[in-house]
């Protein structure tokens, strides 16, 4: 996995949105045909790896930000008890609203937010709050990303829009780390990146 980003070039926003939507089209079509679902043996690598990538950039005790896959996404249960049983405080995700979401310390309770996305915190409750400016990594769901920091979402700008609030990891914010399957892996330059799209700092292949 590499950490520099070059080649920071954004595209109009108009030829963006519809190489953004070929692209999400384009990984679809990919995953089909590699038959990628939520197996064991990716939701042990997801956790291998990632946690392998925590442990050498973070030491025990820090704030790490992931989330709970939901749909195709590679999955996060076994990474996100992984750093729990390390010694890491787990922070997650709950959608509030069309536009926003707020995060919660993982307390081993589950619950659901507005769009059917496990979250901490049981009976409809969510668990205690926590701020995401005291994360020192952020796992990040993708629909696609590339070596070059380019990642493409899945259009929700939840991410986008939370990262803006962030400083990047070069001026002592989280490291950004993109989660995706083998079929959004792409080449660098081909994801489309418009002003307001976050770069990422690392990817990790599940």
């Amino acid at each position: 996995m590499r950490t520099g980003i070059v080649g920071r070039v954004t595209t109009p926003t108009d030829d963006a949105s519809n190489a953004k939507a070929a692209t999400r089209a384009l990984v679809a079509q990919r995953r089909l045909s590699l038959r990628t679902g939520a197996t064991d043996v990716r939701a042990s690598s997801v956790a291998i790896n990632g946690v392998e990538l925590i442990r050498r950039r973070c030491p025990r005790g820090s704030t790490i930000a992931a989330f709970a896959s939901f749909g195709a996404e590679p999955p996060t249960d076994i990474l996100i008890s992984g750093l729990v049983d390390l010694g890491y405080r787990v922070i997650l995700p709950r959608v509030t609203s069309p536009t926003e979401m707020t995060w919660h310390h993982y307390d081993g309770t589950w619950t659901t937010d507005t769009l059917g996305i496990a979250t901490p915190g049981a009976d409809d409750a969510p668990a205690e709050a926590a701020d995401i400016n005291t994360a020192a990594a952020v796992f990040i769901p993708a629909v696609a990303a590339s070596q070059d920091g380019r990642r493409l979402g899945r259009g929700g700008g939840y991410y986008d829009r939370m990262l803006e609030t962030l400083p990047t990891h070069a001026d002592g914010g989280p490291i950004r780390i993109a989660v995706i399957d083998v079929a959004g892996l792409l080449p660098e330059g081909v994801i489309p990146m418009e002003e307001h799209d976050a770069w990422v700092d690392s990817v990790l292949v599940g």
